[in-house]
């Protein structure tokens, strides 16, 4: 069987990703409410710990949560994407503490948006976010799936999640709680699993290291530095394109590519291709 390597979006597909992209941005800025309330039907925004935030998303076809990511500037936020300490999150997994004191702090509140949301306006629902945003958002599909199973309620299963840069967040339970959870199914074609965007050269997707049992939850699309995008590439592949990323800029090309500008233009100048 060959192994899949360039992936081929379904024009279905192709305006989740974007909007989760755009949305990924724009909540760092301090106007995001303004410009969401303009363009999207609802904008519900839920402070988090420190300058971490959430927000709810009402589109004309679906809603969005969407978790801002690392503030580089905020001492506590870039701790907890280092962070290694585990805790166990009940009938799930271990997962990082960081992590988990992050999204205790303002999670209940975002859920009460979210059920709100779903009251008003029945959606599909997907989850997203950038750097810490995207670790949160893989934690909050782990906890919305886990609540399904309790409740029996099929509502409150998102039809993906969407991240950017993400780090690790859980152990290898968690990793499978999650992608059983949001698997694709034949029959709901608004579900689109998890789609896991790498950009090459980028740190924080290799935080906290394996080597202390973090696992990543699906598999990575990967943008080469030619900006295409690839579904799952062979390692030798992805060693040979952070050899050729990194010039000129060695000792900076890990960050620059971990900025959430830089994957947007990735899915814009892919999907304009289509």
């Amino acid at each position: 069987m060959k192994r899949p390597e360039k992936i081929w979006y379904r024009n279905s597909l192709v305006e989740i990703a974007e909007e989760s992209a755009f949305i990924s941005r724009m909540i760092y800025e301090h106007s995001f409410q303004s410009h969401f309330k303009v363009r999207y039907i609802s904008a519900e925004a839920v402070q988090g710990m420190g300058s971490t935030m959430a927000c709810v998303i009402t589109t004309a076809e679906a809603i969005y949560v969407a978790f801002r990511g690392t503030d580089p500037t905020n001492q506590s936020q870039v701790y907890s994407d280092l962070k290694c300490s585990w805790i166990l999150e009940p009938r799930i997994g271990y997962i990082s503490a960081g992590f988990r004191q992050e999204i205790d702090y303002f999670y209940i509140d975002v859920v009460e948006r979210l059920d709100h949301a779903i009251r008003t306006k029945r959606r599909p629902v997907y989850i997203t976010g950038h750097s810490l945003g995207g670790a949160l958002a893989t934690l909050f599909s782990a906890r919305m799936t886990q609540r399904w199973i309790e409740t029996n309620q099929k509502k409150y299963v998102p039809s993906g999640l969407i991240t950017f840069g993400s780090p690790r967040v859980g152990d290898a339970d968690f990793k499978k709680h999650v992608e059983l959870g949001l698997s694709v199914l034949p029959n709901e074609s608004h579900r689109i699993g998890i789609w896991r965007f790498v950009n090459n050269n980028d740190i924080i997707p290799r935080m906290p290291s394996r080597l202390f049992g973090f696992r990543h939850v699906g598999l990575p699309l990967y943008i080469d530095p030619q900006c295409n995008i690839w579904e799952n590439p062979w390692l030798y592949r992805r060693l040979w394109w952070r050899i050729v990323g990194r010039w000129p800029n060695i000792l900076t090309d890990g960050i620059e590519d971990h900025k959430m500008i830089n994957y947007e233009l990735a899915l814009q100048k892919n999907f304009s291709e289509l």
